[in-house]
């Protein structure tokens, strides 16, 4: 015997599972996965968590398929998962995004600043170079770094 159309194993795996009947549409909307804007999860967290909803009235009533989908929500929004807290994280999050922006500037100006400076020596070696034809970087090329230490440049 077949009730509407469906046979025994159709409709008893239907209640079996508890699920409700649904218009097609919404199955077809369930099964192609929906996408619910930050507000929507908001709303039903906190529907739920006031007490206004149970868990299967929110997915109900706004057409989520999987009760799944709402303990993601409770997790990332909900008072338990960190929702309250979530403000002040985001807070930090952006002062520490403001911080090293900053750091990230001043890193910036200074490797400018050395580039500059590394022109300017080397365009004096050129120079002097020049003027005297010697090859200073030939010459005195891996003592130089003994005449920042405080040693001689020159050997011998």
């Amino acid at each position: 015997m077949e009730k509407a159309g469906k046979s025994k194993n159709e409709a008893g795996a239907a209640l079996a599972a508890g699920a409700p009947k649904q218009p097609a549409h919404e199955a077809r909307a369930m099964a192609q996965g929906k996408r619910y804007g930050e507000a929507v999860k908001r709303l039903v967290v906190e529907q739920i968590e006031g007490g206004k909803l149970t868990l299967a009235q929110a997915r109900r009533q706004h057409g989520i398929a999987g009760a799944q989908t709402i303990r993601g929500w409770q997790a990332k929004y909900g008072k338990a998962g960190g929702g309250v807290r979530r403000a002040s994280t985001l807070a930090a999050a952006q002062e520490e995004i403001a911080k090293l922006r900053r750091e990230k500037a001043e890193l910036e100006h200074a490797l400018a600043r050395s580039t500059v400076k590394a022109i300017v020596l080397e365009s004096a070696l050129e120079e002097a170079e020049a003027q005297y034809g010697e090859d200073f970087k030939k010459k005195f090329g891996p003592g130089l770094s003994s005449v920042r230490a405080g040693g001689s440049a020159r050997k011998g």
